[in-house]
C-alpha cells in the first residue's frame, strides 16, 4: 500500500496476472466484477502500471511461492486470506473487511493507529519530499498520475503532507534558482 500509493481496493482487486516481473511493477485494472467486490476508482479504460522498488517485488515473488501457494487459493487474486482461524477462509480472495481488521489488529499489538489509507497520504508526501531532499521542482503531475487522481489538485491539497521544513527548504531553492539566474 504504502510504496505503491495505492487505495486498498486497487490492490485488493490485483490478480496475478496484473504483477510484471520484468518492468517491476503492477497493473492496477478496473473489474467489475471481482469476487471480494474490490476495484480500482477510475473505471473502465483508466488502467495504469505503478513501477515498485526491485525488493519489493522480490518479497511479492517469495510471498506467491509460499504464502500464497500453502493457502490452495482458490482464485488468482494475488492477496488471499493466509493462516486464518477459520481453515476454510485460507486461499480466499482477501476482502477489504479482512484487511481492516488486520489493520485494527496490529494498531492494538503495536499501539501505532495506522489504517491503510494512511499509506497512500504517506506515499504521496515521501515522493513530494524527496524531489525537495533533491533541490528539484515537484513533479505533482507524476505523483498524482502514480496515485490515479484525475487532478493534481487532489494531490495537492489533500495528498501531500509538507512540513514547514519543507518550504523552508523549496523557497531557499526558489531563492538559489533566482541567484543563478541574475548571474547567467
Amino acid at each position: 500500500l504504502k510504496e505503491g500509493g495505492f487505495r486498498s481496493n486497487e490492490l485488493l482487486g490485483v490478480h496475478l496476472e496484473d504483477i510484471d516481473f520484468a518492468e517491476q511493477g503492477l497493473w492496477i485494472r478496473f473489474r467489475a466484477d471481482n469476487i471480494n467486490s474490490a476495484r480500482a476508482k477510475a473505471g473502465y479504460g483508466r488502467d495504469r502500471f505503478v513501477h515498485l522498488p526491485t525488493d519489493l517485488m522480490t518479497l511479492i515473488d517469495r510471498y506467491i511461492s509460499s504464502e500464497w501457494l500453502k493457502s490452495n487459493a482458490n482464485n488468482d487474486f494475488l492477496f488471499v486470506v493466509v493462516n486464518s482461524n477459520t481453515p476454510s477462509d485460507n486461499g480466499q480472495a482477501m476482502t477489504k473487511s479482512t484487511l481492516d481488521s488486520t489493520f485494527k489488529y496490529y494498531s492494538k499489538k503495536t499501539k501505532i493507529k495506522i489504517r491503510p489509507h494512511m499509506l497512500r497520504h504517506t506515499h504521496a508526501t515521501e515522493l513530494a519530499r524527496e524531489y525537495i531532499s533533491k533541490g528539484e521542482q515537484i513533479n505533482w503531475e507524476y505523483i498524482s498520475k502514480r496515485l490515479g487522481h484525475s487532478s493534481i489538485t487532489t494531490t495537492i491539497e489533500t495528498y501531500a503532507h509538507l512540513r514547514p521544513e519543507d518550504y523552508k527548504k523549496e523557497y531557499k531553492r526558489l531563492q538559489e534558482y533566482k541567484k543563478q539566474k541574475k548571474k547567467g
